[in-house]
């Protein structure tokens, strides 16, 4: 037993010994990379140090006990900044010490900035990317000493170094760090459009956005890129007339979406030069969310009361009609609340119609509009207290773009231009003007070149086309200008004629008042009288439809009765010299069954419809056996905007072949057919009952926005003829003929007219 216990003591010894002889233990937090060690530094340096200097050096308890500094390697390091990871990597001998922080030029790296794994520093790219070009000293510091060492930032390019990419404007000018690496900005753009020299300056790294430029525009989201010589760019917002915290953005560039709740049961992948720079590409291959805002999702909150605004521009690649749980649902747009869902409104896609949306019952404004390709959505809703989750599923199989997905106070809407494209004269000189409501204009360009200066001006959402810009148009040419929004963009076509032709006149509205319309037309020397006239429809009748006489173009009456909403006319002269010009109606629809058909969406929905006998040439035949809608005018249906305090009238003929009175909506009443714009905005009731004849009694009964109705008498052919007027409100805006009874019907001559 005793020699067994000297022999383990010896054992203790020998390895003791032996550790000794190999450098000591290690001390907490140490260890070495040859791979990371200063190349400063090679064997040599050790054999040639004496004795205790040696046993120093390596780490020996005494070191320990005495001197606690540490040490690092590399010393120095370079970070380029142009490469994909950027991120680098130290060893750290300890010594013994803890680590206390970490200094880069006398300041504390924040947490984020770096990580510490045993005897491994790693500085993120994240955090090397605030950096300017240049050297860096940079300090880590234990409680037993500190040591220094360098990091060499170059950067080939641009670099976003401020650690806050959105701003608010208030009173003063907003900057940004951004570095160049020595250069300056190529070209700054606003919501897409470049702004010169008199919006921003840029000197010793810092961005400025100055007030003066700043003031005048409306309250919004302002999306800013500064481009470096090669193309790259780097992306920030400033706000103004709201809060940092009150903007939700993924624009997949600097504003990235990897976060719970976008993207939930979807592929998710990133396209590089997508809708706007960076997008997001979405596959859905069953039913996924896009957007999971709140319930542990989505960290956002909305203020009860506070009106918003919901935005994303939209590619689709592929789509399969008829993958929906719900009709031509592709993707609802709603609120949860405890009882059911609030609906926003729905993006729709079938086959026949396309992509549109239909607003719902907490949706205040929208628009959904295409531009080269790009779906552009927008739609405004008021935030109520009931209100859990917002989302934003998919469901329909697809695959899809989507970018600048944003939701924000309501700071204004666009107008979308009904008029997109105007011919001008060769040589005309004479200045365009066209209005896109509450929003600020940035910018413009034409062919991907912005406009030169002085070309174009805007005021209050007026974006002005200069008149001598026009006048050195090319003749002939075809001009699409983009003009950019604080709330999107939208494109204009200016036409050139080839020949100084041109049209004029008092008016190019017609209003339904039974009057002739006089232009002077500008021949450039041809022949009026030998000109072809004619529209969508056909060739003009000379005597009938319209009279020339020299430069003077008379449109008759007659003709000027067939034009619903608008028409386009060409003028051909000899040697094709052609002048077009628009004239529109006060008359906004025109259905007769014969030469003007009914709308393709809003017209007999729940019937089943057939060509029958009208009141004069060919009619429709509407039968129900429920519940249904026999027009819908405006929203998504048939598409036309009522003005507030505007006056409308509508007429149509109608033929009851039978009726059952057993009403289905409410029993025992005899509203037969409501119209209205929704509840408290009723126009007429159009009321059946059985006269105890055999025959029908039928009333015309004005409502609430109705103005006067007409009292209907059935004709020798069986037909009563309807007539109403209304004056809507602002909250008017999808005007609805339900029929609440079942019925075999015959329909004729509708007719809507704007006084």
């Amino acid at each position: 037993m005793k020699t067994k216990r000297i022999f383990i003591f010896a054992m203790c010894l020998m390895m003791a010994f032996a550790a000794v002889s190999c450098g000591g233990t290690e001390t907490n937090g140490g260890g070495s990379d040859s791979s990371f060690q200063d190349s400063t530094s090679s064997s040599t340096d050790s054999d040639s140090a004496a004795g205790e200097d040696s046993v120093s050096d390596s780490g020996s308890s005494s070191q320990t006990e005495e001197d606690q500094t540490p040490s690092i390697h590399p010393s120095s390091a370079v970070a380029d900044l142009g490469e994909e990871e950027a991120d680098l990597s130290f060893t750290v001998e300890y010594n013994g010490g803890t680590f206390s922080e970490l200094l880069a030029d006398g300041k504390a790296v924040p947490s984020s900035g770096f990580e510490r794994l045993a005897s491994r520093l790693t500085l993120k790219a994240s955090y090397l990317k605030t950096l300017s070009a240049g050297e860096h000293v940079f300090t880590l510091v234990t409680d037993g000493g500190e040591v220094e060492f360098l990091v060499t930032v170059e950067i080939d390019g641009i670099n976003f170094t401020d650690t806050e990419r959105v701003k608010k404007y208030s009173v003063a000018d907003v900057g940004f760090s951004v570095d160049f690496g020595g250069g300056t900005p190529a070209k700054i753009t606003v919501c897409g459009a470049e702004v010169g020299g008199g919006a921003w300056s840029y000197s010793d790294g810092r961005l400025t956005f100055k007030k003066d430029y700043l003031e005048t525009l409306f309250d919004g989201v302002y999306d800013i890129r500064i481009f470096d010589e090669e193309g790259k760019y780097e992306n920030c917002v400033i706000v103004k007339g709201m809060e940092i915290n009150e903007l939700l953005r993924f624009d997949f560039d600097a504003f990235s979406s990897k976060i719970n709740g976008f993207g939930q049961d979807l592929e998710i992948s990133e396209e590089a030069n997508g809708i706007d720079g960076n997008s997001c590409r979405i596959v859905n291959q069953k039913s996924g969310t896009l957007l999971n805002i709140g319930e542990g999702n989505i960290d956002y909150s909305f203020t009860e009361g506070e009106k918003y605004a919901l935005s994303f521009e939209l590619k689709l690649e592929e789509i399969v009609e008829g993958t929906s749980s719900v009709s031509d649902l592709f993707i609802p747009v709603y609120f949860k609340t405890a009882a059911n869902n609030a609906d926003i409104g729905f993006i729709r896609y079938n086959k026949t119609d396309g992509l549109y949306f239909t607003a719902e019952s907490k949706c205040t404004a929208y628009s959904f509009t295409e531009i080269d390709g790009i779906w552009r959505f927008y739609a405004e809703f008021v935030y109520e207290s009931g209100f859990t989750s917002f989302e934003l599923p998919v469901w329909m199989q697809s695959s899809f773009l989507i970018d600048n997905i944003q939701i924000a106070p309501k700071t204004g809407f666009m107008t979308i231009l009904e008029k997109t494209e105007t011919e001008v004269a060769a040589g005309a000189s004479e200045d365009l003007v066209f209005d896109f409501g509450e929003v600020s204009v940035i910018g413009a360009s034409i062919a991907g070149e912005t406009l030169p200066e002085g070309s174009w001006s805007s005021a209050g959402g007026k974006f002005t086309l200069d008149g001598e810009y026009i006048a050195n148009l090319t003749a002939g040419s075809v001009n699409k200008i983009t003009v950019y929004t604080s709330l999107g963009k939208q494109n204009i076509v200016i036409r050139v004629n080839k020949y100084s032709l041109k049209i004029t006149g008092e008016t190019f509205n017609y209003a339904l008042d039974g009057k002739d319309m006089l232009f002077e037309v500008q021949t450039a020397g041809y022949s009026l009288e030998e000109a072809e006239i004619s529209d969508s429809r056909g060739t003009l009748v000379k005597g009938t439809d319209y009279l020339a006489d020299g430069a003077s173009l008379t449109l008759k009456s007659d003709y000027l009765e067939q034009v619903v909403l608008q028409e386009k006319l060409n003028i051909k002269f000899a040697e094709d010299a052609v002048l077009s010009f628009e004239v529109t109606s006060n008359k906004m629809l025109f259905v007769d069954f014969d030469s003007f058909k009914a709308p393709e969406k809003g017209f007999g929905l729940g019937f089943v419809a057939s060509e029958a006998e009208g009141r004069d040439g060919k009619g429709c035949c509407l039968v129900n056996e429920n519940t249904a809608t026999f027009l819908a005018l405006g929203g998504n249906f048939c598409p036309m905007t009522f003005e507030a305090g505007k006056s409308y009238t509508v007429e149509f003929d109608i033929k009851i072949n039978s009726v059952n009175f057993d009403n289905f909506v409410i029993e025992g009443n005899s509203c037969y057919m409501p119209i209205t714009f929704g509840t408290g905005y009723d126009v007429t009731f159009i009321r059946l009952s059985d006269d105890g004849q055999g025959g029908i009694d039928m009333k015309n009964e004005t409502q609430s926005v109705g103005t006067e109705s007409n009292i209907p008498v059935k004709g020798e052919d069986g037909f009563y003829h309807i007539s109403f007027s209304f004056v809507p409100t602002e909250e008017c805006t999808t005007l609805t003929f339900d029929v609440w009874m079942a019925s075999d019907i015959v329909v004729d001559n509708i007719i809507l007219m704007r006084k």
